[in-house]
């Protein structure tokens, strides 16, 4: 072979490595683009069915309502006794065991679906093919009309009232805990009650810190928020008839700020028939643990005894969240120390829903209440309501039965 026949054999050579190389090289990349195309794909598929899977789990809590609000009607949720309600509320609870479970519930009570069969979601009002391609629906609704406690958000400034109204025996402590970690924290452990306890009053008796200063006053490189300091008052009526000064004389009728702190001073028993004068410095956790135990709540059972169990009379508390909105769980009690259930106060509804082959469940708490009139002030004069320091006049008014209304904010 002469020499310049193998010059061009090396060289042609050559030509061909950094076209193999170059072709893995394409490849490798076009093989990786595909598979995060892939990748991302059933991604947003998931992402999809799983918000299809809420929306199936929360139609199933809105028929839930239709027959909620059904036995209202009937007078079964403030009477589950009546003999006409008995078959009724029978679906729902057993006295001997508790909530039945019952997952054909909502089409018992309201002839909703069809009793043993999963019940299809339609996404528009017409029922042709194309209002269940999605392949919705909800398998399963159970209600619970007799939780032992009620759930809600204190959001900043707007009170919750809730009627301590039992299925049995008299009420005569609640247990309250608040500040969940996961609807309040963002899901971290870490809170920030160091200082709170100890400077809550600023310097001066009964003198609270400002709203700019309650997080910036916490535990040093603390980046988190204090819990939300609780405005919790009793009030008692007379079932017969309601007088200011009847409530002015009641021996449960009392105001008292609930403030969280890590002090060993903090309480976890309050006197409900005392009238304080100073914030209540309360037990809380420092990171959701305690014992080696961990917790839903930053502050956990603190109890309010003394509350009268005379008949003729509701309590009624009245719980206001400061600084910070605040999730919060009461827990009624009967002098033996057992813990009630609530009666027309509150249902607990249960529901899986299914897009396709994913799953998703929720729990949604349905009051039983209809809406109370109830003023958080009778005059603002702040401004116009929502603190633009104008210095305006203003007051909240409602006509009932006319839909006319004034609100400040």
């Amino acid at each position: 072979m002469s020499k310049r026949s193998s010059t061009k054999f090396k060289s042609g050579a050559v030509s061909l490595y950094v076209v193999i190389f170059t072709t893995l090289l394409i490849s490798v990349i076009t093989v990786s683009f595909i598979r995060i195309m892939i990748s991302e794909r059933q991604h947003a598929t998931n992402t999809d069915l799983s918000a299809s899977a809420y929306d199936s789990a929360m139609a199933g809590v809105e028929d839930a309502k239709v027959a909620l609000l059904d036995l209202a009607n009937q007078g079964c949720i403030n009477d589950p006794n009546h003999q006409s309600c008995n078959e009724l509320i029978s679906a729902m609870y057993n006295d001997k065991t508790g909530p039945t479970n019952n997952c054909d519930v909502v089409s018992i009570l309201t002839g909703i679906g069809t009793a043993g069969q999963e019940t299809k979601v339609q996404t528009s009002q017409t029922s042709d093919d194309t209002s269940t391609a999605l392949n919705q629906a909800y398998t399963c609704v159970t209600i619970n009309p007799f939780p032992n406690n009620y759930e809600e958000t204190a959001e900043v400034g707007k009170s919750v009232l809730i009627p301590l109204t039992t299925k049995t025996g008299a009420t005569t402590s609640f247990k309250l805990s608040w500040f969940d970690k996961d609807k309040d924290n963002n899901g971290e452990d870490k809170l920030c009650t160091g200082n709170v306890g100890a400077e809550v009053q600023d310097g001066s008796a009964g003198k609270l810190y400002s709203y700019n200063d309650w997080d910036a006053k916490s535990t040093t490189g603390c980046s988190n928020s204090n819990p939300s300091l609780m405005r919790l008052q009793i009030i008692q009526v007379n079932n017969a008839g309601f007088t200011l000064g009847g409530n002015d004389n009641s021996i449960v009728s009392h105001t008292m700020f609930l403030y969280p702190t890590i002090s060993p001073a903090g309480t976890k028993s309050i006197d409900g028939t005392k009238d304080y004068t100073a914030p209540i410095p309360v037990a809380c956790l420092s990171d959701y643990t305690s014992g080696g135990k961990s917790y839903t709540y930053a502050c956990n059972d603190i109890t309010i005894t003394g509350l009268n169990s005379t008949g003729g009379t509701t309590t009624y508390v009245r719980l206001t969240s400061m600084y910070h909105n605040a999730y919060f769980s009461l827990s009624p009690y009967d002098g033996s120390g057992n813990n009630l259930q609530f009666q027309g106060v509150q249902s607990v509804v249960d529901s899986t829903g299914r897009a396709n082959d994913l799953y998703r469940r929720v729990e949604a708490r349905v009051e039983l209440r209809s809406n109370t009139l109830f003023p958080e002030f009778a005059v603002d004069l702040g401004g116009s309501g929502n603190g633009a320091g104008d210095g305006k006049f203003c007051k909240d008014y409602v006509i009932t039965d006319t839909g006319q209304s004034q609100n400040c904010n």
